[in-house]
């Protein structure tokens, strides 16, 4: 597929049979502190460090990686580029048998397994790869197979659909933090999710409009979020003909904390987060050939979605809509977006190879 390999820059020593700058490009400790600014992805192995820059990553297409330089890669550069996670991995009896065929150091091979089984623990069990490789097959079956999920990948149409209001209750959980906190008030009231009218929630009066939006950056309010009734199961469903980016604006602790949200609850969906502190609309994200989901006017009128749906039962921020379908729960969602497919959304966002 013509696809460029990543080149990391290490501080480990070279192994028996590697060259210089041939798989990684090696340096010394005092080295590291000249890419400070321009690291793009970082992980460390054994006391070894490893990095790449956003130069290599800008001129490059695959990365081979661990869980943490994932997370790291995915963090920086989530903004700027489309990720498929292929997990390679084999049996450790079959990883060692390799190892001393190529004459690596066994005790080194046994430490490395070992710290790499931790990381990878988590890894499996919340599923965060799209696809995964049991690495013993002839490798022209294992290349071909990997190209395959690429090249799908690459053609799956996109979703693009915001997180609060949508996939979430956010509002149901405002009002259940302020109902908690405030029930000893004494002119306190409490304040039903259907009562809410106003995008600052001052209907709940004895809050400040500064603890409201103190809530959305607490590990309480993300505690005690519930998804959409629907909504899982319908991403699900759509996970396979299309790629999911969730896109939801915050401010960058709320946005750090919805990226943890979604690894745990949606390992199977990327997150793109719009700090509002640069963006007061959603328009800095390309969406040209998408499909867009949002329950706020504004965000569906400055994007450049092809398709756009404006989500969830009538407020003051969205009750002036008179040019996208409006669907009411997620149900009605997929199967407005079914409907889609019939005209001509399998012709969304797809990219050549």
């Amino acid at each position: 597929m013509r696809l460029k390999l990543v080149k990391s820059y290490t501080t480990r020593p070279m192994r028996p049979g590697e060259e210089m700058d041939s798989d990684h490009i090696f340096i010394t400790e005092e080295e590291v502190d000249r890419y400070k600014d321009q690291i793009a992805a970082y992980t460390e192995i054994n006391g070894y460090q490893y990095f790449t820059t956003y130069d290599v990553i800008d001129q490059s297409d695959v990365y081979v990686i661990d869980p943490k330089g994932v997370d790291s890669l995915k963090y920086k550069c989530r903004d700027k580029y489309r990720f498929v996670e292929i997990y390679v991995w084999i049996p450790k009896e079959i990883a060692k048998e390799r190892a001393i065929a190529r004459g690596d150091d066994i005790e080194k091979f046994e430490s490395r397994y070992e710290s790499e089984s931790e990381q990878f623990s988590d890894y499996e069990k919340w599923k965060y790869a799209n696809y995964s490789l049991l690495n013993m097959k002839p490798f022209k079956e294992s290349v071909d197979q990997v190209c395959h999920w690429i090249q799908y990948e690459l053609n799956k149409p996109i979703i693009y659909v915001d997180f609060d209001g949508v996939i979430v209750d956010t509002i149901g959980t405002i009002c259940a933090l302020y109902n908690s906190d405030f029930s000893h008030y004494k002119k306190f009231k409490p304040v039903h999710s259907n009562q809410i009218q106003t995008y600052e929630f001052s209907e709940c009066a004895c809050a400040s409009k500064e603890l409201i939006d103190w809530y959305f950056n607490t590990p309480r309010f993300f505690q005690r979020l519930r998804k959409m009734i629907g909504a899982y199961p319908c991403l699900l469903r759509l996970r396979d003909d299309y790629q999911i980016i969730v896109v939801s604006h915050g401010y960058s602790p709320n946005l750090r904390a919805k990226e943890q949200w979604i690894k745990q609850h949606l390992s199977f969906v990327d997150f793109c987060g719009v700090n509002l502190k640069e963006y007061q609309d959603k328009s800095c994200v390309d969406m040209s050939g998408g499909i867009f989901i949002d329950d706020k006017l504004s965000n569906l009128d400055t994007s450049n979605a092809k398709e756009k749906i404006l989500f969830g039962k009538e407020y003051p921020w969205n009750k002036d809509n008179t040019k996208y379908t409006r669907v009411m729960n997620w149900m009605h969602l997929i199967k407005y977006i079914k409907s889609l497919e019939h005209v001509d959304v399998k012709e969304i966002g797809k990219e050549p190879i």
